[in-house]
């Protein structure tokens, strides 16, 4: 008897309004129920095949790896197991490539034996393809990893390619995953800590890139689970920080660099003010306070244009003072110039020495 016939008219319009395809199986993989959506998918892809009742997964896939994972995993169910939202790769007649989420479920008998199977799956080619559009046109490196062993590449984008240095993703594939770990304990390491919550961001780690190059990175990352729960692997992304390890290191030394001048020039403006008070009752007694400020930065080294950028006056203004200053000091014409006042502190002991470590 056709399981359709056991079914309520109510629940058989309901279950021929989806759009999916809904089907059951019994125990030798013939189908023994398909809704509306699943004939016409049938009929469209196989003209020379109008009814699937009857007819097993063998009639429909002629691509043997795609039979064998179909005829596996419904074996599982077939011992009890349930598989929700399972992706399977088929391809139709004219090589047509289609990504489906199946899920499969034990159809229990009235003594609570199991007779087959009740599925229903639908075609997410389109989100697949959308997925595979955003994984690789990603500007940072997106990757998918098995755990196992040292670890295998499954995919890694084109960003992640560039970022080790490798030129196609069969070539990183040919290589394990534990080969760029500066540290092959590191890797121990994030498999532990990613274990303890599923998860693992923002995690810091050196790798290396084809070249044996180090590269400081951030592994943002969660794990991949089989059915029975059990961690088979990774995916993620992982971030290049080198070239901001570059720039903070930058932004250090300019830092200390800016410290640095900052003291010296406090420093350099104590001195200035603490000589122009030292030196007011000796023999530069007869130079104004400004014109004293402009002798010890003179004697410091400083030209006009330094001077006059340090007191925030014109360089005319600085001459002026200078020539002042000549006159004052009652400078001989051979003496009328910054280097003469150099001569003259040091002469007179007037410049006062602090180094800036």
């Amino acid at each position: 008897m056709s399981l359709a016939n056991t079914i309520s008219s109510d629940l058989l319009q309901f279950i021929n309004s989806f759009p999916e395809a809904i089907y059951a199986k019994d125990l030798d993989g013939r189908f023994v129920f398909v809704n509306e959506a699943h004939a016409k998918g049938v009929r469209e892809k196989y003209p020379n095949i109008p009814d699937p009742i009857g007819r097993t997964d063998e009639d429909l896939f002629k691509n043997k790896n795609e039979l064998q994972k179909i005829l596996t995993d419904d074996q599982k169910v077939y011992n009890g197991q349930f598989l929700y939202d399972h992706l399977e790769k088929t391809t139709f007649p004219y090589q047509s490539e289609h990504a489906v989420s199946t899920t499969k479920v034990p159809w229990f008998g009235e003594n609570n034996d199991i007779i087959g199977l009740l599925g229903i799956s639908r075609d997410v080619t389109g989100r697949v393809d959308l997925f595979h559009q955003l994984f690789n046109s990603h500007p940072e490196c997106c990757f998918i990893t098995s755990r196992e062993g040292k670890g295998k590449w499954i995919h890694i984008n084109q960003a992640g390619l560039d970022l080790f240095g490798y030129n196609s993703l069969g070539e990183i594939q040919a290589t394990n995953v534990i080969d760029v770990y500066a540290d092959e304990k590191e890797r121990g390491l994030y498999m532990r800590e990613i274990a303890k919550n599923g998860y693992l961001k923002n995690h810091q780690i050196d790798f290396l890139n084809k070249t044996g190059k180090k590269i400081t990175v951030h592994v943002s990352s969660s794990v991949r689970r089989n059915s029975q729960g059990r961690i088979i692997g990774y995916h993620g992304m992982i971030k290049d920080l080198t070239h901001q390890e570059k720039v903070i290191k930058e932004l250090k030394e300019r830092t200390h660099c800016f410290q640095r001048n900052l003291i010296r020039s406090i420093a350099e403006n104590i001195e200035i003010y603490l000589s122009v008070d030292k030196y007011s009752h000796c023999d530069l007694s007869v130079l104004t306070k400004r014109q004293r400020e402009i002798y010890m930065l003179v004697a410091q080294d400083k030209n006009s244009r330094e001077v006059a950028e340090y007191l925030g006056l014109t360089i005319r203004t600085i001459e002026t003072h200078c020539r002042n200053i000549y006159d004052r000091l009652k400078f001989t014409n051979h003496q009328r110039s910054l280097k003469g006042i150099r001569k003259h502190s040091k002469e007179k002991g007037h410049k006062v020495g602090f180094v800036i470590p």
